[in-house]
């Protein structure tokens, strides 16, 4: 009997053994965290270019237009120049053999509302001239002749410089009449030449006004210049001897 409550007595000492077994060290004894994610954002985040982008854009837009208003015509005071009712049906010329000064010059007549013939040297200028006489004089003999109401005339030229074309002309202002049948109402009037050129010393002014010439304007081109300019003279060529 005693033998066999031995044997039972270490049955159970192998069981509470067995229960109290530690863990191996391989299995963790407490259990394994779940991996923490970060919460998702409320709102949706954006990325920084394009936060910033709204706030840019207007900025940049404003400083282009700053910069380019001053490009664009003004407006009221670019136009107050060319509004000058004395141009409007006039007939020019323009005797000039630079490309580029033919069309500056040519855009502010344009917009003075003058109708412009242009030449390239001083020798066309004449023929030109002479056959604005011939014309006039058939068509409307009984009348005062003056094909142009001015003349814008360079002075270097090839051919005939300006004032060797300004002297001819002169000459064919007084003696185109003569020999024809004149009708006493019939008159050639003196046409409007203003000198246009590079030269400013006073003596090239002079040599202008010697040649027959009503006024004078230095390069580089400015429109209100010859717009001033041609009034005057304009003006006093009508004193002197009347409009058409």
């Amino acid at each position: 009997v005693q033998q066999e409550k031995n044997i039972s007595e270490q049955k159970n000492s192998v069981q509470v053994v067995e229960q109290k077994q530690p863990v191996p060290a391989s299995v963790p004894v407490a259990p394994v965290a779940p991996q923490q994610h970060p919460d998702p954002p409320l709102v949706e985040q954006k990325p920084a270019s394009t936060t910033i982008a709204p706030s840019v854009a207007p900025v940049q837009q404003q400083q282009t237009v700053a910069i380019s208003a001053p490009t664009k015509p003004s407006g009221g005071s670019n136009d107050d120049i060319y509004s000058v009712d004395i141009f409007k049906g006039m007939k020019c010329m323009l005797v000039e053999d630079n490309l580029i000064n033919q069309k500056v010059v040519g855009f502010i007549l344009k917009k003075l509302n003058v109708q412009c013939l242009v030449c390239s040297d001083g020798q066309d200028a004449v023929e030109k001239f002479e056959q604005g006489l011939t014309k006039q004089w058939i068509e409307q003999p009984e009348e005062k002749i003056r094909p142009f109401d001015f003349i814008l005339m360079d002075i270097n030229l090839p051919e005939l410089n300006g004032y060797e074309a300004t002297r001819m002309i002169r000459k064919l202002e007084q003696n185109f009449l003569a020999g024809k049948l004149e009708d006493p109402k019939c008159k050639v009037l003196p046409t409007v030449i203003v000198a246009l050129t590079a030269n400013a010393l006073d003596g090239d002014r002079e040599a202008a006004m010697l040649s027959g010439m009503n006024g004078y304007i230095a390069k580089p081109i400015v429109p209100s210049k010859i717009i001033e300019t041609l009034q005057n003279a304009i003006h006093q060529n009508a004193l002197q001897y009347g409009k058409k």
